[in-house]
């Protein structure tokens, strides 16, 4: 099993602050208008003068998942067009770089080999979510979660992991609850729903070089455990938890 949560290299990048990300002048006019209200197009500028490269889809699925958990104010034009919170994307943007203070990461060499992505298994069933804690406590919690391999799908790979990590037999959605990079260490992540196969929610250690503990946690106990839970996920379980 993999996560993504190892510090990389950092540079000198700060930030603007919050007041400036919100007004149209504090990105040297990116922001028509007042700058209460953004385009695509000028989301993708804040993201680009933020430092991120998430390509424009990345960036669209990112805003179209925001907005459907209610975590991202929005409206539509006469002529059908999104329009954002300005204050919002500043929000999503300091949360992603975890601080005002923080850099963000140097970029991999592009001869290097890309590395695959890792599918995190959102699995909810009557006793909750299931959740691991990690020997390395590098976080101390996290979902299940592993490398795609080649060749394999993401839906593949979360019911791959479940099984070899906790023993539990479950079935994947056919689509994710979302992606994004890693705002800690640069790596693509897919989250996808699961629900287990049966009603034996039987769990245990499968790889316990990884894991010192698995179990079933309620939207409370994962909130405390698991801080900062990416926006469409959080929205996925209090759907599925509070249901």
């Amino acid at each position: 099993m993999t996560t993504a949560d190892e510090v990389r290299p950092v540079v000198a990048w700060r930030l603007p602050d919050l007041r400036d990300l919100v007004n149209s002048t504090g990105l040297g006019g990116l922001v028509a208008g007042d700058g209460t209200w953004l385009t695509l197009g000028e989301v993708i500028a804040r993201f680009r003068a933020a430092g991120f490269s998430d390509s424009e889809s990345t960036i669209r699925r990112e805003v179209d998942d925001l907005v459907a958990a209610g975590t991202l104010d929005s409206y539509l034009t006469r002529g059908r067009h999104r329009r954002v919170s300005a204050a919002g994307i500043a929000t999503h943007l300091l949360s992603r770089t975890g601080s005002p203070e923080r850099g963000l990461h140097v970029p991999e060499e592009a001869t290097k080999p890309e590395r695959s992505p890792v599918v995190a298994s959102i699995v909810t069933s009557a006793l909750g979510v299931l959740i691991g804690r990690r020997n390395d406590g590098k976080p101390p919690w996290t979902f299940i979660a592993g490398e795609i391999e080649p060749g394999e799908s993401a839906a593949d790979a979360a019911v791959r992991e479940v099984k070899e990590e906790t023993g539990l037999l479950v079935t994947a959605a056919e689509r994710e609850i979302g992606r994004r990079v890693h705002p800690k260490t640069g790596r693509t992540m897919v989250y996808l729903a699961c629900r287990p196969t049966s009603d034996k929610l039987d769990v245990f250690v499968g790889d316990e070089d990884e894991l010192a503990e698995v179990k079933w946690a309620s939207l409370d106990e994962v909130q405390q455990l698991l801080p900062g839970l990416f926006e469409p996920v959080l929205a996925h379980l209090q759907r599925e938890l509070r249901s």
